[in-house]
């Protein structure tokens, strides 16, 4: 819930042109700890609106189809002795991501979403 609480504040510290509630909304997955009921009440009370999301569907998630495929791809072949020598690599390679690269990855997963909806709710991988 600390997290949830802070979000408004850090999306106007960050993205300022989305402060205003209503201004974006909230994707994230199924979880237990994402519907939990605690969680969709403080949603709902602070007008914070969440986008329905398929039970599992990796088509669906920018992290699957744009984000670790690319990281995977940079990564390949190093041997890494701990999570400290991981970190320093991987923020270099999400910041050697184009913005614009980001930019259609959300693109894509609105056409995504689009498409889901046009199939009812069927799995489509690799259409």
């Amino acid at each position: 819930m600390e997290i949830l609480k802070r979000l408004p504040q850090r999306i106007k510290r960050v993205r300022p042109q989305y402060a205003k509630q209503g201004d974006w909304i909230l994707l994230h997955d199924n979880a237990r700890t994402h519907t939990a009921f605690l969680v969709q009440k403080f949603l709902a009370k602070r007008g914070i609106v969440s986008l329905n999301h398929p039970l599992y569907s990796p088509d669906s998630s920018p992290s699957d189809f744009f984000l670790f495929p690319k990281l995977k791809s940079a990564l390949k072949g190093q041997c890494f002795s701990h999570i400290s020598d991981i970190q320093p690599n991987v923020t270099t390679q999400l910041k050697a991501i184009p913005k614009d690269g980001y930019a259609r990855s959300f693109q894509d997963l609105f056409s995504r979403s689009q498409k889901y909806i046009t199939i009812d709710g069927d799995y489509f991988e690799g259409q």
